[in-house]
Parts: C-alpha cells; structure tokens; sequence
C-alpha cells in the first residue's frame, strides 16, 4: 500500500486532495514511495489508499486502538508508582479516620492526610496531559487513558 495512515485529529480542518474544508477531522497520510506527509478527509483518504470507506474506518478504528494502547504504554510507567502509592495513603487515611464523629470530620481527616500526594499526582496529570492532549487522564479510583 502506498499511503499509510500516520495520525487521526482536528489539527487541520481543509482537506489537501479534493479542497474540502470544515472537515471534523483529518486524516495524514505518508507516501512511502516519497515520504510526503499530507492530510486528507476520510473518504478521500480511503481513495489514495485503494479502499472502500467501510475498510478506511475499520483501519482508521484500528490505528486509533493501537495508538491509544501506545500511549497507555507510555503514560502508565509514569502514573502506576504515584497512583498505587496515592491509594496506600488512602487507605491508611480510612483506617485511621475517627469513629463516631461525624461525616465531615472523618472525610476532613481523609483530606488532610492524602492531601500532598493528591497534590502531587494532580500535578503530574495536569503536566501530562500538555504533553498528551488528546487523552484523557483518570487516576482515581483506577487509572483510565482515553481518547478525548
């Protein structure tokens, strides 16, 4: 095949091929004959590529998947250490937390106990999801990746 699909997003909304414009999102193609990088619409991205729109989507669906899983491989070595420690210190926030004395009070302890952590891996999604942004990143009370 001479064009490969290199990346799926909003950054362009013209395509290149046919001059459409307004387009949700765009598709960018290398020629692997040239190395050109071009973006191009959906369905003219399925005509470069010699496939029929239903074929196009299902190989879009397929980069985007693997693309997600790449970065999920990227992004959870970073997150996994502070994340299973940020659930260590809640735990032992909730095991420590005062009997009997009302709601807020327990849920004020839980707070101040797990507050620097929190802080601290708030900060490391916040500088994260710059570097990533068109994932979405959860933490709590799992790690979720996906795409926006």
């Amino acid at each position: 095949m001479r064009y490969i699909i290199k990346g799926i997003n909003e950054d362009e909304s013209v395509c290149e091929l046919c001059g459409k414009i307004n387009l949700k999102r765009v598709v960018w193609l290398e020629d692997v004959e040239t190395g050109h990088l071009t973006h191009v619409g959906t369905s003219c991205a399925s005509k470069l590529r010699g496939l029929t729109v239903k074929d196009q989507k299902n190989d879009e669906k397929g980069f985007l998947a693997d693309e997600l899983e790449r970065l999920r491989n990227e992004i959870l070595p970073i997150l996994k250490p502070l994340s299973q420690k940020s659930n260590e210190i809640r735990q032992k926030a909730l095991d420590t937390a005062p009997e009997g004395k009302g709601l807020k009070v327990r849920r004020d302890h839980i707070r101040n106990y797990t507050h620097s952590i929190d802080t601290e891996l708030r900060t490391l999604v916040e500088k994260l999801s710059i570097e990533y942004p068109n994932v979405i990143i959860r933490t709590y009370p799992t790690i979720n990746i996906r795409y926006k």
